[in-house]
C-alpha cells in the first residue's frame, strides 16, 4: 500500500521539477521591487490562534472547492461581447478562452489530488514515526516535500505562462473596483507577487503541517542534505518553525543571508517568521534579533517565556 501512494505521488506533476526560490522567481521579483513594512502587533499568540480558528472554521471551503462539479462553466459574455451574428474571429477568442479555464480546472483538480496524498502520506509518517521502517519514514517524507514543490512549480508556470492575460484581467477587475487605469496597471503586478507569495506560503505550510514532527528531525535533516537546494532548505525551516520547541534561529540567519538579493523568497521568509511570532510565544529576545535582522517592526510586547501548545 504505502509503495503505491509512494508511486502516485510520483505520478502527480512528473513533468514539473520542483520550485525554484533560488532563481526561478526572478519574473515576480520585477513585479514588485518595493520592500514591505511588516510589523507584529502586540497581541497575545493564544488569542492571535484562537481568532484564525475561528476565522477558518467560519469559511468552511474545502480544497476542492475550485473544481467544482455542478455543471459546465459558463464562457458567454466572458469578455464583454453578446452581439448577434459572432464573427469567426470572437468564436476563436471564445474557443481560447475555454481552452484557459479548462487548464485551471485541470491544474485545480491535480493540486487538490497531491494535497490529499501528502496529507495521507503525512499522517502515516506521524501516526507510525516509532514504528515505520526509517528507509519509508525518508522515502514518504521526501515525497512530501518533492510534491508540494513540484505542485508550486506548476503553478507559478502556469502563471508565468499566461501572465499578460492574467495582468490584463485584473487591471480590468481594478478598474471596475474604482480606480483610473493607469492605477490599475501599476497595481495589477503587485497582486500577482502577492498572489504567488500567498501560494508558496500556503504550499510550504501545508507540506510542513503534513509531515511535522520533532522525533524525525533526522528524517528532515537527510532530506536538505540529499536534495540540497533552497526550497528544500526553507521547506526544513517552515517544519522547524511549526514544529520543533526552540526556534530555529541558525536556519532562518542561513536563509536570511542567502536571500538578501532575492526579493520574493526574502518576503517568504519574513512572512513565515513574522507568522510564526504572531501565532507562537517566543522568548522576547529572539523577537527583537529576528525582527531586526528581517526588518519586521515590533511595537511594544510584554517578555514571554519560550513556551509552544
Amino acid at each position: 500500500m504505502l509503495d503505491g501512494v509512494r508511486m502516485r505521488a510520483k505520478q502527480l506533476f512528473k513533468t514539473s521539477p520542483v520550485l525554484d526560490l533560488g532563481s526561478g522567481m526572478t519574473i515576480f521579483d520585477e513585479m514588485c521591487h518595493e520592500h514591505e513594512q511588516m510589523e507584529l502587533p502586540a497581541g497575545d499568540p493564544e488569542e492571535n490562534r484562537s481568532r484564525l480558528w475561528q476565522h477558518l472554521d467560519a469559511g468552511g471551503v474545502g480544497t476542492d472547492g475550485v473544481s467544482g462539479g455542478e455543471g459546465p462553466v459558463q464562457t458567454e459574455g466572458i469578455r464583454g461581447r453578446d452581439e448577434v451574428g459572432v464573427g469567426q474571429e470572437e468564436h476563436t477568442s471564445k474557443d481560447r478562452v475555454r481552452e484557459k479555464i479548462a487548464e485551471v480546472q485541470d491544474l485545480s483538480r491535480m493540486l487538490n489530488a497531491a494535497t490529499k496524498t501528502i496529507e495521507l502520506m503525512g499522517q502515516v509518517v506521524r501516526n507510525f514515526a516509532g514504528s515505520l521502517d526509517g528507509v519509508k519514514k525518508l522515502e514518504l517524507t521526501r515525497e512530501c516535500y518533492l510534491l508540494g514543490l513540484r505542485g508550486a512549480q506548476a503553478v507559478v508556470d502556469h502563471v508565468r505562462a499566461n501572465c499578460s492575460d492574467v495582468l490584463r484581467g485584473l487591471e480590468n477587475a481594478l478598474s471596475r473596483s474604482g480606480l483610473g487605469l493607469p492605477e490599475a496597471k501599476a497595481k495589477a503586478p503587485q497582486v500577482v507577487f502577492w498572489l504567488m507569495e500567498a501560494m508558496c506560503h500556503g504550499m510550504f505550510g501545508m507540506v510542513a503541517d503534513a509531515v511535522g514532527l520533532q522525533i524525525l528531525g533526522e528524517v528532515y535533516g537527510d532530506i536538505e542534505r540529499d536534495e540540497a537546494s533552497l526550497s528544500v532548505e526553507f521547506m526544513d525551516l517552515r517544519v522547524h518553525l511549526e514544529h520543533f520547541d526552540c526556534f530555529p534561529e541558525s536556519k532562518v540567519a542561513q536563509v536570511e543571508a542567502k536571500t538578501r538579493k532575492n526579493h520574493f523568497a526574502r518576503t517568504l521568509l519574513r512572512l513565515a517568521v513574522w507568522e510564526h511570532f504572531f501565532l507562537c510565544r517566543e522568548n522576547y529576545k529572539v523577537k527583537q534579533r529576528m525582527c531586526t535582522l528581517l526588518d519586521i517592526g515590533m511595537k511594544s510586547l510584554p517578555a514571554l517565556r519560550s513556551t509552544r501548545s
